[in-house]
């Protein structure tokens, strides 16, 4: 029987049950022959909130062969982030997500799997740089050109590599996602870079949705500028005083980057997960709109903490540019990636919304 579905396991550590999981039906496997799943283990499929015997689930019953003991009384207990027990190569990690857990399971991550993320950071590199060999072509032909303007080369190069980023570009950053955040249980497969052309619908879905609330967020926190910009020309032109048109579009221009600033701390960090949701089977069997929502549900309350984090990893990839460059591929992407996974990790995979599924 194959299923896309993963379990909560309630073990037992004595007055005070410890949910532990997500899990998949081949590492419930392993588990029952370790004996750490029997049948009288209670278990929760993600997105129930009804706890039961491993027997009594209809997808799990063929892998128990002995008669099952009455039914053990049901806690009142819902798998939770805060009971999830995560190791890492033997050492306990942080189970809930805070701006401080995160950045310690980032840096523990890229100290111990560096060799991992600089794999998967240069061939994410490599393909990128493919992708956007168009745009570099331009850039080549104008400025033998000599005329300092963008050619039609450059422009049809533009569009091309802007088109094949979204349809390769996207998958293969959400992958790249998805494997670091495997390396925190210390799974290692540069192989899962390419998962997101597995579930490659629901991957562009969620991408093309947020993608459209972002340009939507946009567009809104323009407004401002454009307001300010016209009025400002408005008291130039009464008072034949140009200092109002600088004054208009400066004032304009600090409400809009404001604006801007607020959207992304307050919806697309809420959102920017969703494409990842989307190809992480431990997750369970979510569509486009389904990783919507659970990215939104997950997030709530540590939007700016995540914003926070984000600022400072983005700062210092940038900054290791100046490295002579190959300091962003030796530092920056990896410190990034690694990043990513630890959040996904932290966020997603140690709890899941019952009300979002």
């Amino acid at each position: 029987m194959t299923s896309n579905r993963a379990w909560y396991v309630l073990q037992d550590s004595g007055s005070d049950p410890q949910p532990q999981g997500p899990f998949q039906r081949d590492e419930l496997i392993l588990m029952m022959k370790r004996g750490a799943l029997r049948v009288e283990s209670l278990v929760a499929a993600v997105g129930s909130s009804q706890w039961i015997r491993a027997a009594d689930d209809a997808e799990l019953q063929d892998l128990f062969t002995l008669s099952a003991p009455p039914p053990a009384p049901l806690p009142p207990v819902t798998p939770d982030v805060g009971s999830r027990t995560v190791t890492d190569g033997g050492r306990a990690l942080p189970t809930h997500y805070s701006f401080a857990n995160a950045w310690s399971l980032s840096w523990s991550m890229f100290a111990r799997h560096w060799a991992q993320f600089l794999a998967m950071s240069a061939i994410y590199l490599a393909i990128t740089v493919v992708l956007c060999f168009p745009v570099i072509l331009g850039v080549i032909v104008d400025a033998q050109s000599g005329d300092g303007k963008p050619g039609a080369l450059y422009l049809l190069g533009s569009c091309f590599s802007y088109i094949v980023s979204f349809f390769v570009g996207i998958p293969l950053f959400a992958g790249t996602a998805y494997a670091s955040a495997e390396l925190v249980s210390d799974r290692k497969n540069i192989g899962d870079m390419f998962i997101g052309f597995r579930r490659y619908g629901r991957v562009l879905g969620a991408s093309a949705m947020v993608l459209g609330i972002y340009l939507a967020c946009g567009i809104a926190a323009a407004i401002p500028m454009l307001i300010f910009s016209v009025f400002g020309a408005m008291l130039a032109s009464a008072s034949q005083n140009e200092l109002f048109i600088g004054l208009g579009f400066g004032i304009g221009y600090l409400i809009t980057l404001a604006a801007i600033l607020a959207c992304l701390a307050m919806v697309i960090v809420r959102l920017v997960f969703a494409p990842l949701i989307a190809i992480d089977s431990r997750l369970g069997d979510i569509d486009a709109v389904g990783a919507m929502r659970l990215s939104w549900v997950q997030t709530k309350g540590l939007n700016w903490s995540m914003f926070g984090l984000f600022l400072l990893i983005v700062l210092i990839s940038g900054l290791s540019i100046y490295l002579l460059c190959i300091g962003y591929l030796l530092l920056g992407m990896p410190i990034f990636f690694a990043a990513i996974g630890a959040t996904h990790s932290l966020v997603f995979r140690s709890k899941v919304a019952t009300a979002a599924m």
